[in-house]
């Protein structure tokens, strides 16, 4: 049942995501979609460095409410601290807005980035409270909010933009986030006194390699936004991103299991249950991979009728496009539980290790890519980092479970 509760919550996420998308690519001018795009690639790079800082911290705690031994010391600790990321990346935001040049330049990613960045770290907290169905009810909010937004704005006669649209899923996103993190954590506030602040530094010692490793891991998937927006331009990167929506979906399956998993998995480490692990980690793979697969056969198969549909007759050459999306897909289905398992067991050093080192061949194989051919086969350079990633991921985890001690208790590395 939390699987599919999971599934429901990651569905309304995608669906406003497609919304979103393809309302902008039936409405806006023809830029304003890459420009989306490419905030929104920000936006999740920014939850990326914020998940790897404060939130990670949060899954290793016993499931419960704030009173449960041993949360609500860590929980204030890492409440303070997000708070004190988000309000810097407000301010950053303000400052691009001033010296980004063409079109890119949106004074409402102010209201955005740290929007989402606080329905990020509202989900995680949720989920690690057990409150699974809260999480889904604030994506509904979210979506809903959304749609009014969007509907308000249609009905007042304007042209959508970047700007409006980035503005209108800002507030939808921090607004009812904000109530939800403030109820969470009315029993343990929140303090920004150094003697607080000074509670995270512990917690730094395993999140620079967290964050060295989720970096490369989203350097893998995000790298072709930012080269294709600075070589091609907005509209180049709307094309692959218009290919990309109708596969989004698959992803829905991998990221729901993640939020079921990632507990089980923290529960077999805890019990240094080595087999229930490893059953766990196929699960997710043949579950996700499956998934994934049979969807991207369909949308391929299907691509001529869905881009006459969807997008009326555009794109309808962009088949292959799709086909290296579903593949990217397919991967990434297959690194996630890996990725995660790795995560509950402390590996955070070696997943640091190995995760630069698929960055490093995902961004230079894209640099020398584009330098030759057009920009789709930045997906194929993709797909070079996430097989180089897959495979180093595989190699490390049979080396540590061999060991008679291949569980290390805690959040902090040691390998």
């Amino acid at each position: 049942m939390r699987l599919v509760i999971s599934l429901v919550e990651q569905g309304i996420g995608s669906a406003l995501t497609f919304a979103v998308s393809l309302w902008l690519i039936h409405r806006a001018p023809g830029d304003s979609y890459g420009i989306y795009v490419f905030w929104y690639s920000v936006a999740l790079l920014a939850t990326t460095g914020m998940g790897a800082l404060t939130a990670v911290h949060l899954f290793p705690l016993l499931p419960g409410r704030a009173n449960v031994p041993g949360r609500r010391e860590p929980e204030r600790i890492l409440l303070s601290a997000t708070l004190v990321l988000v309000i810097l990346v407000a301010l950053a935001a303000a400052l691009a807005s001033q010296v980004l040049a063409g079109g890119l330049g949106q004074l409402a990613t102010v209201v955005f980035l740290p929007g989402f960045l606080i329905y990020q770290y509202a989900r995680s907290l949720a989920i690690t409270r057990g409150q699974i169905t809260l999480a889904a009810a604030l994506a509904a909010v979210i979506a809903l909010l959304a749609v009014l937004g969007f509907a308000a704005d249609w009905l007042r006669g304007g042209v959508p933009d970047a700007g409006t649209a980035l503005l209108i899923v800002g507030l939808a996103y921090g607004l009812p986030s904000g109530a939800v993190l403030a109820w969470l954590s009315a029993p343990i506030g929140v303090s920004f006194r150094p003697s607080v602040l000074r509670g995270f530094l512990p917690y730094l010692d395993g999140s620079r390699w967290i964050l060295l490793g989720a970096g490369s891991s989203e350097a893998i998937i995000r790298f072709y936004s930012f080269v294709v927006v600075a070589w091609f331009g907005p509209m180049a990167l709307g094309r692959l991103s218009a290919a990309q929506v109708v596969i989004r979906p698959a992803w829905m399956l991998s990221t729901a299991w993640q939020s079921v998993g990632r507990p089980n998995l923290a529960l077999h480490c805890a019990n240094r249950d080595r087999d229930g692990l490893l059953g766990t980690i196929w699960q997710g793979i043949l579950l996700t991979t499956a998934s994934s697969l049979a969807w991207g056969v369909a949308v391929v198969a299907g691509w001529p009728y869905i881009a006459g549909w969807l997008y009326h007759g555009r794109y309808a050459d962009a088949g292959g496009v799709v086909a290296l999306w579903s593949a990217n897909v397919v991967l990434g289905a297959i690194a996630a539980p890996m990725n995660v398992a790795l995560q509950a067991m402390g590996k955070y050093r070696a997943l640091g290790y190995l995760d630069i080192g698929a960055a490093c061949v995902c961004a230079g194989c894209t640099l020398l890519f584009l330098a030759h051919f057009d920009y789709a086969t930045a997906i194929v350079a993709m797909l070079l980092g996430q097989a180089t990633q897959i495979g180093a991921m595989a190699v490390v985890m049979f080396v540590y479970l061999r060991r008679p001690a291949w569980m290390l208790a805690g959040p902090q590395p040691a390998e």
